[in-house]
């Protein structure tokens, strides 16, 4: 398997903007015209709505998530309403799922092992609760997952949280679930993290366990 492309985008990103990116980067992995690529970003405070998602995720209407300065998107991943914002790292692989062998399981399983792993390097253990997929502490969860599949290759993907301000999920039930808060690294430990060097360790540790 080719080598994966790194691409980190500087500042805060617009959530349109990375989604076309994400879109253009699909079609040239489909076509074997260029390589899997992971792409790292921040966003501007922004709630996206998977494609069966139900409204009842959103705890405010769109006025008043405008009000807050958050936009609204409904997107094509699985799942229900996720909030990205500063300080919280997102990441979107564009992979050959099926040329990998992974199954849309083995891949889910491995986004997840990458947050845990880094979370891990960072003091918070993280772990899975089976049939919520996702990364979790004993503090509330820490990473949410939302992936799609096109043609066999990945898109959207995982966000893990390392300093957000967690007073915006209160306009969300996040990924459909009310009894288990969002939780940060920075949260956990009282240590502010640089997203400088999460994004660092997060490309190393995807490395090693996507073997790239």
């Amino acid at each position: 398997m080719a080598k994966v492309e790194i691409i980190t985008l500087p500042g805060l990103t617009p959530y349109k903007e990375a989604w076309s990116l994400q879109r253009k980067l699909l079609e040239g992995v489909v076509a074997k015209e260029r390589p899997e690529t992971l792409i790292l970003c921040e966003h501007h405070p922004v709630v996206t709505l998977g494609r069966n998602a139900s409204s009842e995720g959103l705890l405010v209407d769109e006025s008043t998530l405008r009000a807050r300065g958050v936009e609204l998107f409904r997107v094509e991943r699985g799942g229900e309403a996720t909030l990205h914002l500063p300080g919280q790292l997102v990441a979107y692989p564009i992979l050959s799922v099926r040329e990998r062998r992974l199954g849309i399981r083995g891949y889910i399983t491995a986004l997840e092992e990458t947050m845990i792993k880094v979370a891990e390097s960072f003091g918070v253990k993280g772990y899975r609760i089976g049939g919520k997929p996702g990364v979790y502490s004993t503090a509330g969860k820490i990473g949410a997952l939302g992936v799609a599949l096109s043609r066999g290759v990945s898109y959207h993907g995982a966000a893990l949280n390392i300093s957000p301000d967690l007073s915006l999920f209160e306009l969300i039930v996040p990924c459909g679930d009310r009894e288990i808060p969002p939780s940060s690294l920075t949260s956990i430990t009282g240590v502010t993290q640089r997203m400088g060097d999460v994004r660092a360790a997060f490309m190393k540790t995807f490395s090693d366990i996507f073997r790239h």
